[in-house]
């Protein structure tokens, strides 16, 4: 048993840095990397890496505004800085009167739009056209298992990411239970894209697969889940 506290709360704008740099080394640890497939490094520049930090920090503080973003950190010993262990992103269920504005009402073409008006340009080594391929590939499996609805009625983990210094540790337990939690205080099903290294922590939390084919998301294998809550 660790000897370390861990303590979760909601994301600070000061966390936003240390959690890109989190989330970038865990999506990209093994195999292919998505940058490799959303910023090719033939489309790359010499200014490439810090323009792709500096857009993400600017877009994860943007939906720190209209998201429920939580970390997991290490708390710091007298009185030192925290450590972020690993942090997820909730979307709560779309709000009444909010559904044009709820990215998951929107097809792959209106959310890249959505995101330029919200954050500015994507960076200039983005591959649009693999960006929008993915985004639909993800939309029409979502509708096919979900129905028109799609998950805009649910609690939808849109972004999971743990330090590797902190793996089989209960991070990734923790901040899926903070959703659970919510979920089920408000009578709502929950739903997210789980790769194969993830489903197994999904899967002993009582999440289901979705009857549809495991699907392609940039470079891997992902499973639609929802765990049921609603009556």
């Amino acid at each position: 048993m660790s000897t370390t506290p861990f303590a979760l709360r909601y994301a600070a704008e000061d966390d936003v840095p240390s959690m890109v740099r989190l989330a970038t080394d865990a999506f990209n640890a093994s195999g292919r990397s998505i940058d490799d497939v959303v910023f090719p490094k033939h489309l790359r520049t010499a200014n490439s890496e810090q323009d792709i930090f500096n857009w993400r920090v600017r877009s994860l503080r943007s939906r720190l505004l209209h998201h429920d973003v939580v970390v997991v950190v290490r708390q710091g010993e007298d009185g030192g800085p925290d450590d972020v262990a690993g942090w997820a992103e909730w979307q709560k269920p779309v709000e009444p009167g909010h559904e044009h504005s709820d990215t998951r009402t929107m097809t792959a073409e209106q959310r890249v739009k959505e995101t330029i008006a919200r954050i500015g340009p994507f960076p200039d080594c983005i591959d649009h056209a693999k960006l929008k391929e993915s985004g639909e590939v993800l939309d029409r499996a979502r509708m096919e298992a979900l129905g028109e609805e799609g998950d805009k009625h649910m609690w939808t983990l849109q972004s999971l990411a743990v330090d590797i210094r902190y793996h089989r540790q209960g991070v990734g337990s923790m901040l899926v239970r903070w959703g659970l939690e919510k979920a089920q205080a408000e009578g709502k099903d929950l739903h997210l894209l789980a790769t194969e290294d993830g489903r197994r922590l999904y899967l002993s939390l009582g999440f289901e697969d979705l009857k549809v084919p495991p699907v392609d998301y940039f470079t891997k294998t992902h499973y639609l889940m929802t765990k049921r809550v609603a009556a």
